[in-house]
């Protein structure tokens, strides 16, 4: 079996300004975020040190930061921001992001997307 090592952070809730149908314009969304980050497999967390992984508080700060840049038109492009932004460290090898809307379509609890990027 392959090593693997992942961070991940579940529903982040945030307000930021994203969308691109007129109720979104000029007001704050909600938008609900999650994220799984893999690890190079080389790390290993037998000495128990913060340098020797990510921080997932880190991660959820670079996600805060990001959503309150600029307006994004789609989540997609937001997510994509992020996921460059992440794949920087050069102890993360991939990122699985993803962003969601609740209740923005009628009878449905969220709509949204995901992706995942890797180096």
């Amino acid at each position: 079996m392959d090593s693997s090592n992942k961070i991940f952070i579940r529903d982040l809730k945030l307000k930021m300004n994203v969308g691109i149908l007129p109720r979104e314009q000029g007001r704050k969304t909600a938008v609900i975020v999650s994220a799984v980050v893999d690890l190079d497999p080389a790390c290993r967390w037998s000495v128990d040190k913060i340098e020797e992984t990510v921080s997932y508080a880190d991660i959820a700060e670079s996600v805060k930061r990001i959503s309150e840049l600029r307006h994004f038109n789609l989540l997609e492009g937001f997510l994509e921001t992020i996921a460059a932004e992440l794949l920087k460290n050069q102890k993360i090898i991939a990122v699985e992001l993803s962003a969601e809307k609740p209740r923005i379509i009628k009878d449905t609890e969220r709509a949204g997307v995901k992706i995942i990027r890797a180096r």
